[in-house]
Order: C-alpha cells, then structure tokens, then sequence
C-alpha cells in the first residue's frame, strides 16, 4: 500500500479504463459519481551499514488495512524480505515481519524476523493539492491534504539485534476522489494526416500535433546524419518564420533557418471512420496545403510541399451497451 497522494492517479486510471469488462455491468442512464475519501498514514525507515541496507516500512489506510514490507540487501543484491501487518495508535506503530530468504542460498532462511518501533507526530503546516480535470466528458476531483510527520523512538531490529543509524520520514494524508460515470464516454482529439508530399533534399518527414500546435523534423537527404526539428508552431495564426533545431548526428549542433506556412485549400470534410451501435469515431478533415523550406547547413537546401489533413476526432463510447 502507498499513501493516497502516490496512488491516486493509479485509482483513477484504473477506474477511467476503457474495457469492456470495466463496464459490463453499466447500466444505460449515467450511474451516480464516485466518491472515495481515505486517511492514510505511512513511515519509512532505513539503515545503511557498511554494505547492508535495511529498509522498514509501515502503513495504515482507513481503506485498505495496515502493511508492513522489510527488505535487506547488501551491495543493491536483495538478501532477505518479508511483508505483514502493522500496528497503530493515535502516536505510536510497532510491527513483525518474516524475512524469507531472497537469494536462494539460505542466508536468512524462513525463521529471520524483523521489528520496527516508534511514536510519530504531525508538524509543520499542512499542504493541500487540489486538481480538476477532464478525461473526455468524465470529471475527476482529487483533493488532498499532506502534513509530514515527525518520528521519533525508532527501534528496529534483525533476529533480535538492534539495527543502529536508522533514519526515517513519515506523512499523513487526507484525501479524497471523485469522479462521474457517464452513460456514454465521449473523447475528443486532433492530429494530422499527410498525403502526396512532394520534397527535395528531404526524407523522413514527420508532421506532429495539429495545425494550431505543429511539430515537425525531417532528415537532409544529402548529409548523412543531418537532421532537423522544430518547436510548437501554431500555423492558423499565421506563417512561421524564424529558427529550427539542427542535428548533426552526434547531437544538436545549433540551428537552421526555416519558413513553414499552411493554406486551405478544399471544403471541410465530416464523416464517420466507424459508426455501431456501441461505439462511433467521427472526423472532421479540414485541409491545408502545407509548405516548408529550410537552409542547409553542410549541404543543400530542404523543401517540402504537402497536402494535410487536419483532423478534429470524436470517440463515442455507449458503455451501457457492452457485452460482458
């Protein structure tokens, strides 16, 4: 178990995936949002002597429980490891673990055992972190609340013996998560898609991002290894003049001067790519011709003149009417 403020990304991630098992049971009308509020407290302990490592770490979640891990290693080769529980109280945690042997060769064997000790307490100022944000139409809410804790008579032992020159850090965190369950997942997004190019000393173009967000790199046809890229440009507002990263094949090695422009030219095309009873992808294909030259710094100039695609993209998901 990690503390909330580790884990929370992994809960919605989890939660937002879009697998047909993940919604099986859906119904078809929007299911009520997810709330989930959890206060976790953790602590971490180490000791470094000589060439072992000793690592102790103990937590507690309203949610899930208490855990407690403990690994030995001695030159970053894992010896020995164990996990458990952990015990706590308003101020103080303590907890058991069974090392095992990690090795293979007997070095602790199944009967080592190792004890952690110690009082905890909150200090300084707590510190919030609030974030809102979409994944397509689905809100998230993720508001937490961190105070680092203070820990103090540590006791750690291995099979008995005191561990000496431990150190440990310790944080409490309350938090909370939220996000809504649409009867449909609908997902936008763009990106390019190039046709008929036409180049002179020029191989391997990329075209990346979307018109209002571009992102170009090529290679010169006639210097080996030579290489070219751009920043963001953002073509709808107008023609791009300046500088664009140079590579000489061993690392950058300054810059070239490049133009790149975009012009319409034909009619907004919108169709679906593909349309079912569950899931649908619609584009909308506007067109440009776009034009790039750049300098050559160790041989010719590059140029490319190109018909692209602009493509604005909508996923509609009907998550109600997955199978299991």
């Amino acid at each position: 178990m990690r503390p909330f403020s580790r884990t929370r990304r992994a809960i919605v991630a989890g939660t937002l995936a879009l697998a047909a098992g993940t919604f099986a049971a859906a119904p078809a009308e929007a299911a009520a949002p997810t709330r989930i509020r959890d206060h976790t407290t953790s602590v971490s302990c180490q000791a470094l002597n000589g060439s072992t490592l000793t690592r102790f770490l103990v937590a507690a979640s309203d949610l899930a429980g208490t855990e407690a891990r403990a690994q030995i290693s001695e030159d970053g080769v894992t010896l020995a490891e164990g996990q458990g529980t952990s015990d706590w109280t308003d101020t103080t945690f303590r907890a058991s673990v069974q090392l095992e042997d990690a090795t293979g060769g007997g070095h602790l064997g199944t009967a080592g055992e190792a004890f952690l000790s110690g009082t905890y307490r909150a200090t300084g100022e707590p510190v919030r972190e609030l974030n809102r944000f979409k994944d397509g139409n689905i809100r998230v809410v993720e508001d937490h609340t961190t105070s680092t804790l203070t820990v103090s008579d540590v006791v750690l032992t291995v099979n008995g013996e005191q561990v000496a020159d431990v150190e440990c850090v310790g944080e409490e965190v309350d938090g909370f998560l939220f996000f809504t369950a649409p009867a449909s997942y609908v997902l936008r997004g763009g990106f390019l898609v190039s046709d008929d190019c036409d180049t002179q000393n020029m191989e391997g173009l990329g075209l990346f991002g979307t018109m209002d967000a571009l992102f170009l790199s090529f290679e010169y046809a006639d210097t080996a290894d030579s290489s070219a890229s751009s920043g963001e440009m953002d073509l709808t507002a107008g023609p791009f003049s300046g500088e664009i990263s140079y590579n000489d094949g061993v690392g950058p090695a300054g810059t070239v001067s490049a133009t790149v422009s975009a012009v319409r030219n034909g009619r907004v095309i919108r169709n679906f790519v593909e349309r079912s009873d569950v899931f649908s992808e619609r584009w909308v294909m506007t067109p440009y011709l776009l034009t790039i030259a750049a300098e050559g710094r160790e041989g010719a100039d590059a140029s490319a003149t190109c018909q692209v695609f602009d493509i604005d993209a909508t996923r509609h998901l009907k998550t109600g009417k997955l199978d299991g």
